[in-house]
């Protein structure tokens, strides 16, 4: 019965079988004859606005305060299709374009408060068009909760395994190349310069994820946006190397279906090496294992050790188990590591231990 119409009720079904449920300002888009199809931008993390560092001419300081840091707005972008069958495109297009105020978008992932932007018509058919509807998130709710964190293996943020928690897989992770020097400065008349100082290097993180459904996609993603919108340096870990980052720039979260790709830039301030400081904690966890002792109790059989002293008496070398006194801690030094706070130190970044 359908082939007299031919490909019109094929794009017709197409189109049924892509259909989203989404209403605007109260007012269900399909009773206009607007068919819903894709959304993206609704998983967007701003750009940050204002600035993002100062520049002291011989270092860069990063501006991470609370007070500091600040978002821009988030385009949503719907593409629809305009079927005729429904009515006419411009009572449409009337009814949308009077509403000029922030309204409620409800969504398959969630409420958002935006302004209708804009509807562009992108193709014209028989019976019917294809549009881009562009709604503006003006103050983005980046203050979602956070995960527990997952241990220390993997590509993590703060702790953070990026798959683990984030249902996000590393595709590629673009070290830095070689920034762009900062302006100078200093100047001389008629002679143009740059200072010797470098802008912050950037990382690129490519990752992916699959999801079993949008509420678990909506959920992974807002978390993870939630993470890098929190004040401070965040801690970027990578095959045994950390970074403290940052980020300005914001990303796209491109969705397909159940499926996400972004692409995270990360501006670095410091980058050190985990795999030393592991291995110095352990060292010195292994000094701790073995203390010096006060030696001058002579009886090498005695189970007393009392430390306090950092010497041994050559009387008493039986004690040292055929070890150099040197192959002992002293025991000023187990003071000190006894006091030493490792997690901090790791989570300052801090490699001189």
């Amino acid at each position: 019965m359908d082939l007299h119409l031919g490909r019109y009720v094929l794009v017709s079904r197409l189109y049924k079988f892509q259909f989203i449920d989404m209403t605007f300002n109260n007012i269900d888009f399909t009773t206009l004859g607007i068919i819903p199809q894709f959304i993206n931008g609704i998983l967007d993390m701003p750009q940050r606005k204002g600035d993002t560092f100062y520049d002291w001419g011989d270092e860069i300081e990063p501006l991470v305060s609370a007070d500091d840091i600040y978002f821009g707005s988030r385009d949503i972008v719907l593409d629809a299709f305009f079927d005729e069958r429904k009515g006419t495109w411009e009572h449409a297009s009337d009814s949308l374009e009077g509403i000029t105020t922030t309204q409620t978008l409800i969504t398959v992932y969630g409420e958002y408060q935006v302004k209708l932007d804009s509807i562009n018509i992108v193709k014209s058919y028989k019976g019917g068009k294809t549009l881009r509807i562009i709604f503006k998130e003006l103050n983005p709710d980046l203050s979602g909760g956070l995960p527990t964190t997952s241990g220390y293996s993997g590509v993590r943020i703060d702790g953070y395994d990026l798959f683990t928690n984030f249902g996000l897989l590393v595709e590629n992770v673009k070290n830095f190349e070689i920034p762009q020097l900062t302006a100078s400065r200093q100047t001389t008349y008629k002679s143009n310069a740059l200072s010797r100082y470098r802008q912050p290097p950037e990382i690129d993180v490519k990752v992916s994820g699959i999801y079993a459904s949008k509420a678990e996609m909506t959920t992974k993603i807002n978390q993870l946006n939630a993470l890098l919108a929190k004040e401070g340096l965040r801690h970027f870990v990578h095959k045994g190397k950390g970074f403290q980052c940052y980020m300005t720039e914001g990303y796209k979260v491109d969705i397909t279906r159940l499926r996400v790709s972004v692409s995270l830039k990360l501006k670095v301030m410091a980058e050190y090496n985990i795999e030393a400081i592991i291995q110095e904690v352990l060292n010195r966890i292994e000094l701790e294992a073995r203390p010096q002792s006060d030696l001058a109790v002579t009886d090498d059989q005695s189970a007393a050790f009392v430390k306090n002293k950092d010497t041994f008496k050559a009387a008493d070398s039986g004690k040292l188990n055929g070890q150099a006194a040197s192959y002992y801690a002293k025991d000023s030094d187990v003071s000190g590591l006894r006091s030493t706070d490792f997690a901090a130190l790791l989570e300052q970044a801090t490699p001189d231990l």
